[in-house]
């Protein structure tokens, strides 16, 4: 795991991060709050640490405010992977069962960022390169 990815686990273990399924990013129109997944966390990170890298903008999809990253709404864009060290742009990796995951799916079938932040750190077969 490289010094980006542990940087990734200690953002989701901050509490700064409100947790969403679904979408990297969306921004609640009643309180104009923000919520990410995991890899939303990773993609706030890397714009915070290079600035105007990537194109940033908002879009209304199915009556949400999205946020994408270089055009994009669930995946990592490829730099932000290639930052972090991961294989795939969701996050696939081999779990303890020897079964195909992923970190995006266990954040939209509800892992908490704690737990997520777990399985990174034990850098299962297959998340890095």
């Amino acid at each position: 795991m490289n010094k980006n990815a542990k940087k990734w686990v200690k953002a989701l273990r901050s509490g700064k991060y409100k947790q969403t399924t679904g979408a990297l990013h969306l921004i609640d129109f009643s309180t104009q709050k923000d919520s990410f997944c995991c890899l939303g966390v990773a993609c706030d990170l890397f714009n915070q640490s290079n600035k105007n890298q990537m194109q940033i903008r908002s879009e209304m999809i199915d009556d949400e405010l999205h946020v994408l990253y270089d055009g994009k709404v669930g995946l990592l864009p490829m730099e932000v992977r290639d930052w972090l060290g991961l294989r795939t742009c969701d996050g696939q990796f081999t779990n303890s069962r020897n079964m195909s995951d992923s970190l995006t799916d266990r954040n939209d079938n509800g892992s908490a960022f704690s737990s997520i932040a777990r399985t990174i750190e034990s850098e299962p077969e297959g998340l890095f390169e």
